[in-house]
């Protein structure tokens, strides 16, 4: 088949919908299929083959100018017709998600959606004063999109859940998001490569290494995290905590650690390239994830791999 990913959250963007996007590519392509992204132009993306980019301006709302939104038009949408895709998959309920169900409607062709977002979780990026309201408005955007679609995936149970609170009664399928886990094995790396790398971050071997990893953002609850480490610095004054990645409210949780006086306790490594990730995962002892706002969880795969 010529199947259509339709996506606002791609590469050089990380997250876990530019992840998954990313292996669905790849499992397709091995099962022979011929797949295209379609995706927001970004001024630090790379030129790939099959990934169609158009034209976007950036959001104005702190924690979210990483991503991009359009106006969907009719010549966007007649550009679609030289793909002559059998399929269109959309990840997000948005500019591209608008634009995927435009071009199926055009080209009578099925529409599956993955539903990949709380976005109740969210909307504080847009307003905190009217964020009730715009909760409401979400759930019931959401539900409207995915009953627009011929088949629903939800990446967990949670999520399902979640939508069946919405009232959404279409039903729909539980898929997860798989990840590589071979590139996780402890055994892909040297004593020496972590040893390194512990040294360049001033880990020390008497220290117990307690690991988060991902967006440094409210909703991902890194201030519950840090409360907690606290408590933890109490009883066991060689504990450290590793807070890998980066994100619009980092300055905030170096300043909750500065109040508590427990810098020397906490390192902050900012982003990291994704094909570094597995190696930062052998320093740890144990991962922290306090986020209740997760879809996917990938990352507790990946700790678990």
């Amino acid at each position: 088949m010529k199947i259509g990913l339709f996506t606002d959250a791609y590469y050089p963007i990380i997250s876990g919908v530019s992840i998954s996007v990313d292996i669905l590519v790849r499992e397709f392509t091995k099962l022979g299929h011929e797949v295209h992204v379609i995706t927001n132009d970004h001024e630090h993306a790379e030129k790939e083959p099959n990934v169609y980019r158009v034209k976007g301006f950036r959001l104005p709302m702190k924690g979210l100018e990483e991503y991009r939104i359009g106006k969907v038009t009719r010549k966007k949408v007649r550009e679609l017709d030289k793909l002559n895709l059998d399929i269109i998959h959309c990840h997000t309920e948005f500019t591209m998600g608008r634009l995927g169900r435009r071009a199926a409607r055009r080209n009578n062709i099925p529409v599956v959606h993955t539903y990949h977002t709380m976005y109740e979780d969210y909307v504080h990026f847009v307003s905190k004063m009217l964020s009730r309201p715009l909760q409401l408005i979400s759930k019931w955007y959401s539900k409207s999109f995915a009953n627009r679609a011929d088949k629903v995936i939800f990446p967990t149970v949670k999520v399902q859940r979640t939508f069946d609170r919405y009232g959404y009664d279409k039903g729909g399928i539980v898929i997860p998001t798989g990840i590589y886990i071979n590139q996780f094995n402890p055994q892909n790396f040297t004593e020496d490569e972590i040893n390194e790398l512990k040294e360049r971050l001033g880990i020390l071997d008497t220290q117990f290494v307690m690991f988060f990893l991902g967006r440094l953002s409210r909703e991902k609850s890194v201030d519950v995290l840090i409360d907690g480490f606290f408590d933890v610095l109490q009883k066991h004054d060689n504990a450290l905590l590793v807070l890998v990645g980066d994100g619009p409210d980092r300055l905030h949780f170096q300043e909750r650690v500065d109040k508590y006086g427990i810098t020397d306790h906490v390192i902050f490594t900012g982003m990291i390239p994704p094909n570094q990730v597995p190696k930062y995962y052998q320093i740890a002892d144990v991962f922290v994830n306090f986020s209740v706002t997760e879809t996917q969880g990938l990352t507790y795969y990946e700790a678990l791999a």
